[in-house]
């Protein structure tokens, strides 16, 4: 099992001086940032990095200087989570060492709180797209089904329709079928009527 890297902050100077020494670095500040009376940016520069060309090497004393009227601090590693040495370093401020040191905790609760809140959100999107998901799938079989439902009431109303057609036709020829027959019986015996009264009015002539 490697080691975790562990970090810790400096601002004793003898630390300082002894953390760069173990890995052969060198005080320097930033060529750029170097003005009259002030030696600027200060930085560590470590051999075989590529700082040759923007850093300037001074003496301890101007470092410490710099160190102390910023009011700076020295963050460090001292092993990667390999085990190995590490050379890592991060010059801030002591304020906010101090402001970290102080909200740390708090700011461990509020990262969690926001993590299980991110989880939460997470999981109530996972739940609605996976409802979304359900919905789209079944939206085709719905469809579906709407459309044989739809068919099948019109193939109903059709044969409604028909039927009612075929009826009414049905029962028109039968209606002139009846008034056809009553016609026919109605000039039978209209002729009969004549028949007689004629037959009538000969007899009496032959008299």
């Amino acid at each position: 099992m490697t080691p975790r890297a562990s970090s810790q902050t400096l601002t004793d100077h003898k630390k300082i001086q002894r953390w760069a020494e173990e890995r052969d670095a060198a005080p320097a500040c930033v060529r750029n940032t170097r003005r009259r009376g002030d030696i600027g940016m200060i930085r560590l520069d470590f051999p075989g990095y590529s700082g040759a060309g923007s850093l300037e090497e001074v003496s301890w004393d101007e470092w410490f200087q710099k160190f102390e009227d910023s009011s700076l601090a020295l963050i460090v590693q001292n092993q990667t989570g390999r085990g190995e040495k590490s050379n890592f370093n991060k010059i801030v401020g002591r304020d906010t060492v101090e402001e970290r040191a102080r909200t740390g905790r708090r700011t461990g609760r509020r990262r969690r709180a926001r993590r299980s809140a991110g989880r939460k959100r997470t999981s109530a999107r996972g739940r609605s797209f996976q409802k979304s998901r359900r919905a789209a799938r079944n939206r085709p079989a719905r469809k579906a089904s709407a459309a044989r439902a739809s068919k099948t009431a019109r193939s109903i109303r059709g044969t409604s329709v028909r039927r009612s057609r075929s009826g009414s036709r049905r029962g028109g020829a039968r209606v002139r079928s009846v008034s056809s027959a009553r016609s026919r019986r109605t000039e039978a015996q209209t002729g009969r009527k004549h028949n007689r009264a004629r037959t009538r009015q000969s007899q009496r002539r032959a008299r």
